[in-house]
């Protein structure tokens, strides 16, 4: 097992056998048959006995976004795995699978059903394994993107029977992420700014409050507001606890981007906003693909007719069926 340590700043590494495996820990005896208790949302991996070699290649597919590769891998290697004598192995494959079939899903909305799909046939299973939590954030995240807006809430709202740190803000942070897409912009902002209120601390909590605050920034865009968005997406700029953090720094600069547009500031939105996360967080796929279309709209406005023309381009090329790609399809009224 390789296990965080420090709240998430470390991990060590621990070899034994696997007594159980529940939903909230891994326990395990170590060669003189001492236990130790780990609490599941500190198990950043574990490699098991007998796994096969394939699911490094399987991984690595995933990791360069080569999503139908890596599936067809990974449903190969669940095909060869006997669930009863493999029984974690077995759940950990299954859970690895939703990820993936999730992500594929919001590269491009037509899968999304065959995600939920499988959500759906692996809950019973994955409901006694430690990936269980966590899949309900992806199951969340899968309703979500379809608009089943009462489907994902009844979801995230279960993140937060669990005492993990993080978990509590965590569940509030995704609730208002439902009243965001919902348009319901004033409660999303006070959802956003209930969690910068919490008096909890430590790494995973104030990872949620970082996020947090981007996500109030885009509530606040949303209620008419975006003076006060963008004050907060200068703060989340100086936020060392995104460093490196493409996923969240991608977000921000998007939501600067809509901050400032909204203000009637284009050129600082493209280049404050979504030129960066063409540039530096394109491997953040659904956000690029919105800079992208926000750019095609914007370059051509501010005296680069081309540039749009090469941004639609690539939003056509690499993300014609996700969200931002299809309203690009649609011709404007």
């Amino acid at each position: 097992l390789t296990v965080l340590e420090k709240d998430g700043a470390t991990t060590r590494s621990i070899a034994g056998d696997i007594v159980q495996e529940t939903t909230r820990e891994v326990v395990v005896a170590n060669d003189k048959g001492d236990e130790e208790r780990i609490p599941a949302y500190l198990v950043e991996s574990i490699k098991y006995d007998g796994q096969p070699p394939e699911l490094a290649s399987a991984r690595s597919l995933a990791t360069q976004g080569r999503y139908d590769e890596s599936l067809a891998s990974m449903r190969a290697i669940l095909d060869q795995i006997d669930a009863k004598e493999s029984a974690n192995l077995d759940a950990a494959l299954r859970f690895e699978i939703l990820v993936l079939q999730t992500k594929k899903g919001l590269r491009s909305g037509g899968d999304l059903p065959t995600a939920l799909e499988w959500y759906q046939v692996q809950q019973e299973l994955l409901s006694s394994s430690r990936h269980y939590y966590p899949s309900l954030e992806w199951g969340g995240r899968i309703k979500l993107a379809q608009k089943d807006f009462a489907g994902a809430g009844e979801l995230f709202e279960k993140l937060a029977s669990v005492d993990w740190p993080g978990y509590r803000e965590r569940s509030q942070r995704y609730l208002a992420l439902v009243a965001l897409e919902q348009g319901r912009g004033e409660e999303a902002a006070r959802l956003f700014g209930d969690i910068l209120a919490s008096t909890n601390s430590g790494g995973a909590v104030d990872w949620e409050k970082s996020l947090a605050r981007i996500g109030r920034a885009a509530a606040l865009v949303q209620s008419g507001k975006p003076e006060e968005a963008v004050s907060l997406c200068q703060q989340s700029l100086g936020d060392e606890s995104l460093a490196d953090r493409a996923e969240a720094l991608a977000l921000l600069r998007n939501t600067l981007g809509d901050a400032l547009v909204a203000l009637g500031k284009k050129k600082e939105g493209v280049l404050d906003g979504y030129m960066w996360v063409h540039v530096l967080y394109s491997s953040e796929e659904m956000e690029h693909a919105r800079s992208l279309f926000h750019l095609t709209k914007l370059l051509p406005e501010i005296g680069y007719p081309q540039y749009g023309e090469q941004m639609s381009q690539i939003l056509q090329t690499k993300f014609g069926q996700t969200e931002w790609g299809r309203k690009l399809q649609v011709p404007s009224s």
